[in-house]
């Protein structure tokens, strides 16, 4: 409902904070003493101008007033039906919002934001912004996309919440074991032979009609927010992984595409190749297509030639590392080798190739590097 990033705009600064500028490893922004960078590129990405110039060229001026309208007309009829709920924030001298309106929710003694926020999850929506710009409070902002019926159904969730809120409040449901603190609910949690709460399981993961036509089920149940945020734990090989201490003695890198087999033997790797390596792995989770995306026969068989030579090294060491770890390894200067300037282009094609030298555990795996 809520409309989210990436964003990208123009930012201005005084003249005595332009030696503060975020600098940048490549591209020198300016400033003698930078704070570091605050973006992979330096000016920002400029791949989500288009997004906005093809939407403002495709609807117009007459459709952007228009969009502008119903936006705003959606912020009101919410603002609206749930004032005899939540306290509205920040309403104009005609008791009006703009096109977004903030729910107070800072009144209740025993639920905070973030339970309730939890607890659309069970009903169905991802939850707006919250404690922002106000600690405590609900941002919604539903934009000109969404309909009166799908309006209607995150009002009546919010309005079904706020019964439950007054049952913990009032002390009918326990502080603790109840629908709020426990949301969200999983399909696990439902068909689990152990049910250690005092309310329903149709009441937890149900609590709407419109849920039995059409159910989503969160992935998991309730995280600590703050101590993930503390305590980052990435699930992709860090730099270290690529560093001087992970090769061997003898200067074989480890197998580092997983879908040949991590742990299967060594890879030797020239730099160029391995340079390959790091942008496929930073890209692969950002970019999406098929092969039918590629413009041309050139950059399909440049692709082709790059997980050619990939298999062929790991091949060739394959063959030689019960031995003496030997092989020989790509040139830098290897025609082979394609472009890191086509790269990007190349990566929407990558998970249709299948990797022919895979272990059998691991051979359905698409090719990951």
């Amino acid at each position: 409902m809520e409309a989210a990033g990436p964003a990208w705009g123009l930012s201005e600064w005084r003249e005595h904070l332009v030696d503060f500028l975020p600098g940048h490893s490549v591209v020198n922004l300016g400033g003698e003493n930078p704070v570091g960078a605050v973006s992979a590129a330096p000016w920002g990405s400029a791949g989500i101008l288009p997004i906005s110039w093809t939407y403002i060229a495709a609807m117009g001026a007459t459709g952007l007033t228009q969009a502008t309208q119903y936006a705003i007309l959606n912020a009101n009829y919410i603002a609206r039906r749930l004032e005899n709920y939540f306290p509205v924030l920040y309403r104009g001298h005609s008791g009006l919002v703009a096109h977004e309106c903030i729910l107070d929710l800072r009144q209740f003694k025993s639920v905070t934001v973030e339970d309730v926020a939890k607890r659309l999850m069970d009903y169905g929506f991802h939850a707006p912004t919250i404690s922002w710009p106000v600690p405590g409070t609900m941002m919604v902002e539903p934009t000109e996309s969404e309909s009166k019926e799908e309006l209607d159904r995150f009002c009546d969730a919010l309005v079904s919440i706020h019964g439950e809120i007054q049952a913990i409040e009032s002390g009918r449901t326990d502080r603790q074991n109840n629908l709020l603190k426990n949301a969200p609910h999983t399909a696990d949690m439902l068909a689990s032979e152990d049910w250690p709460h005092p309310y329903s399981r149709e009441q937890a993961c149900f609590p709407a009609k419109w849920l039995r036509d059409h159910k989503f089920w969160p992935a998991v149940g309730r995280i600590d927010n703050v101590y993930g945020d503390r305590n980052l734990v990435c699930s992709c090989a860090g730099m270290d992984a690529f560093s001087d201490r992970s090769y061997c003695s003898n200067g074989v890198i480890h197998a580092i595409a997983p879908s040949v087999g991590r742990n299967c033997c060594c890879m030797k790797i020239t730099e160029a190749l391995l340079t390959e390596h790091l942008v496929f792995h930073s890209l692969f989770d950002h970019i999406e297509g098929t092969v039918a995306d590629l413009k041309t026969i050139g950059e399909i068989k440049a692709l082709a030639s790059l997980l050619e030579n990939l298999l062929k090294a790991h091949s060739d060491v394959r063959t030689n590392c019960s031995s003496d770890h030997s092989s020989t390894a790509l040139s830098k200067s290897d025609s082979a080798t394609p472009s890191l300037k086509t790269t990007t282009k190349w990566t929407r094609a990558c998970n249709s190739f299948r990797a022919p030298h895979a272990s059998n555990k691991r051979r359905n795996c698409s090719l990951r590097l």
